[in-house]
């Protein structure tokens, strides 16, 4: 599903319906450009929890958002692919479900999941990837994070967006956790350029 071009039409409550009632036979799943947020990831996680036959998960330009909507998604996300029989690919791509505050637990899930041949993750740390700080709501510790399509409000402290971006010590454990062949991430480490 690209929600930039076709499906781009449909409300936060019918998005979330569609993710929650997808067949569990799927074998792939691409979801790109969804500006849903939290509620919306937590469908995919619980669909890919009972898609026993997905081979391939494909997440690009999607935030779960808030204080804490990366993180505990990314947790939850995480949990479901640790002993997915079957999942082949995961690519993660300027989301916040990978971060500083849910590393270990993406380390764990890698280490016990043998099926993954493929990892890929692209932060926002990329250079696409902006912050705006005139958007800083100090009560929610939230700050806007876009490219030139999307945008969506996350977790922000100490200058980073730390449920969408590694240290490299983090990094380099989470691909050392994998048995994956090919482990590829780019733009996961490093300060996000900002604005005012």
């Amino acid at each position: 599903f690209d929600f930039d071009i076709g499906w781009d039409k449909l409300t936060k409550e019918k998005a979330v319906e569609l993710i929650r009632h997808l067949p569990v036979t799927i074998r792939g799943l691409e979801i790109f450009f969804a500006p849903y947020g939290e509620e919306f990831v937590k469908g995919i996680v619980e669909f890919v929890a009972t898609a026993t036959n997905l081979k391939r998960l494909n997440i690009r330009f999607t935030f779960a958002g808030g204080l804490k909507g990366g993180r505990d998604c990314g947790m939850g996300l995480a949990k479901a692919l640790e002993k997915h029989p079957s999942i082949k690919e995961l690519t993660l791509f300027g989301t916040d479900l990978i971060g500083q505050r849910n590393a270990s637990d993406w380390e764990k899930a890698l280490q016990t999941n043998k099926s993954l041949k493929k990892l890929e993750c692209y932060g926002v740390a990329y250079r696409f990837f902006t912050a705006n700080l005139s958007t800083l709501d100090d009560d929610a510790s939230t700050v806007e994070v876009s490219d030139s399509e999307i945008s969506a409000k996350v977790y922000w402290n100490d200058d980073t967006a730390p449920d969408a971006t590694l240290t490299e010590d983090q990094e380099e454990e989470i691909k050392a956790a994998s048995s994956a062949a090919g482990v590829e991430f780019f733009g996961m480490t490093g300060d996000i350029e900002t604005c005012e």
